[in-house]
């Protein structure tokens, strides 16, 4: 069974990887922007692929900074989740210390009517 500590870095490392492709296949897309840009110049055809290259662009930004909005909530999300199981674990463990106490008690309690007990058959 995974930690969620190991389930975060997991998606982290996930993440990253898809990450790393995006930024290459966005490179390569804004690297064939700049030489088609510069051959449209010289050819009126390429203008049309030069606009479309130009609105894929402004949809892979658009589409970059929904992904940056949800990958915010997503942190924002899991943060709470850590705090959240930060207190559930502290409650659980000052579950077991007052459960120790009472265990603790409890025992101090036996002890006393154990020997109140002994105490009235000896005056018996």
């Amino acid at each position: 069974m995974t930690s969620v500590g190991e389930e975060i870095a997991n998606r982290d490392l996930i993440l990253n990887e898809i990450e790393k492709e995006i930024k290459n296949q966005r490179s390569n897309i804004f690297n064939q922007l700049k030489d088609i840009e510069e051959k449209r110049q010289k050819n009126q055809y390429l203008n049309e692929i030069y606009h479309d290259y130009v609105k894929f662009k402004e949809h892979i930004v658009k589409e970059k900074s929904e992904q940056k909005l949800l990958l915010q909530k997503l942190l924002s999300y899991l943060e709470k989740s850590k705090t959240e199981e930060f207190y559930a674990s502290r409650l659980i463990q000052q579950l077991d210390i007052e459960e120790k106490n009472v265990h603790d008690k409890l025992n101090h309690v036996k002890k006393e009517l154990s020997e109140l007990l002994q105490d009235k058959k000896n005056s018996d």
